[in-house]
Order: C-alpha cells, then structure tokens, then sequence
C-alpha cells in the first residue's frame, strides 16, 4: 500500500470497525440513568461502595488490596510530621492575605491540616491518594519557593520543605513498604545546616 493510499483505507477500516458494532450492538438509543446524581447528592465527601446502587453484594474484606490497618498508619504518619520541628509551615493552609499570590499560582493547594480532615472524612480509601497528598504539599512547595527564599528571614521554606520530606519518605518507605508511590526528594538540595 502506498502511503498516498493510506487514508482511504483508514476510512474503510473505520466503516467496517462501525459496522460492526451496529451488528453487535443494535440498540444504541437506550440510555441508562448513570450514577451522577449519586455523586452530585454526597458532594466531595467521597462515596463508599454501598451507597452505589447494584454493590449491595460488595464485600470489601475480598479485596485483596485492602490494608486493615491504613486508617491508623495514616494517622501515625500525620502525627509524626505534625511533630518535627521543620512542619510549621505545613500545619494549615497558606493564609492567602499573607501570601496572597500564592493561590494564584498554586492550583491544588494542600496541608497536614487538611489531610488530618479528609482521613477524619474517610477520604483515603487507599494509601496512593494519601501519598499522593504528600508528594503534592511538597511539589507545591518546592515550586513556589526558591530554593534561597527567606520567610520569615533567616528560615528557607524550601529547606523545611526538604527536611520534612525526607521524613516523610522515611515513614512512607516504613509503613507501606509495597508502595509504588513516595514522596521523593527533589534534585536540588538545599543548603542544610
């Protein structure tokens, strides 16, 4: 086939491929009600599985995947870095009158704070999104701040950031030691003392 050729015959395989899926598929015009309204109905709080009309049967203790103890070790985690030295300027949100082009920049702002509040609301249903929470405070903080950047003088929030973030790393290596997902270190170090 010559390349010249190639869209006419992409046009047939894509007739054919249509075709096919009349044949197999004959009543495309039915439409189901979805679950959207579901969604809309709990917000952001999350949805556990027997809300979901048609899982009534689910039974979470098959999953292979579940971690009894995730609440807890989560919670360990959270502890421990609310803890060290270097978290205070993870405690809480930005405060946006402060720093006020900081939500400008930054789209997905996250805290220990606002961590401790989505594993009170049952949010992490899997360690990913926890770690994943993690790797994201520290991503925002290593982007919006020089790795020189004093606030207030005399203290880099770049080196806080390293600093918890190395414990951080540490504790996600020691608590889900299966994991894909860590909060890694960036490349640029700072200038520790």
């Amino acid at each position: 086939m010559r390349y010249t050729e190639f869209s006419s015959y992409m046009k047939s395989v894509r007739d054919l491929q249509q075709a096919m899926n009349d044949v197999k598929y004959p009543d495309k015009t039915r439409t189901y009600g979805g679950i959207e309204h579901i969604f809309r109905y709990h917000g952001s709080n999350g949805l556990r599985f027997k809300d979901i009309p048609g899982l009534e049967t689910y039974h979470d203790d098959d999953n292979p995947l579940k971690d009894d103890d995730l609440e807890g070790k989560i919670k360990t985690i959270l502890k421990k870095l609310n803890s060290d030295k270097w978290s205070w300027p993870f405690i809480a949100p930005v405060d946006g009158e402060m720093v006020p082009e900081y939500y400008d920049y930054i789209e997905y702002p996250i805290d220990l704070r606002t961590m401790s509040e989505r594993l009170r609301a049952k949010y992490y249903v899997h360690q990913h999104l926890f770690i994943a929470d993690l790797c994201r405070m520290f991503a925002n903080c290593y982007s919006f701040n020089g790795v020189d950047t004093e606030y207030p003088v005399g203290t880099t929030l770049y080196r806080c950031g390293y600093r918890l973030n190395k414990l951080a790393l540490e504790l996600v290596t020691k608590y889900f030691p299966s994991s894909s997902l860590r909060p890694t270190l960036p490349d640029l170090k700072p200038g520790l003392d």
